[in-house]
C-alpha cells in the first residue's frame, strides 16, 4: 500500500505580548490533526520584521501590543505591501 506524503505543516506567526498565548493556541491546534510550525513576535516591530520575510501562511495578531495596537501592525504591514492574511 502507497501512503500519501504527509502534508507540509502550515507556518503561522504569532504576534502577541502575552508570552503564553502561544503556548495555549499549541494545545487548541493539537485537537486539530493538523501540523502547524509556530513563530512568536512579542512587538509590533519584531512582528513586521518576521512578516516581511514572507515565510508565514496565517497570521494571528492581539489587538493590544503595549503602546500600539494590532491595527498599527496591519497599518504598517499594508504600507509595506505585506499581504499574510
Amino acid at each position: 500500500m502507497i501512503t500519501p506524503p504527509e502534508a507540509a505543516p502550515i507556518r503561522l506567526l504569532v504576534i502577541d505580548d502575552d508570552p503564553r498565548f502561544p503556548d495555549y493556541l499549541r494545545i487548541m491546534l493539537r485537537a486539530s490533526n493538523t501540523s502547524f510550525e509556530i513563530d512568536v513576535a512579542c512587538t509590533v516591530r519584531d512582528g513586521l520584521n518576521q512578516l516581511a520575510r514572507a515565510k508565514h501562511q496565517v497570521c494571528l495578531l492581539d489587538y493590544r501590543l503595549g503602546r500600539e495596537d494590532g491595527l498599527d501592525v496591519l497599518r504598517r504591514a499594508k504600507a509595506r505591501g505585506l499581504r499574510t492574511p
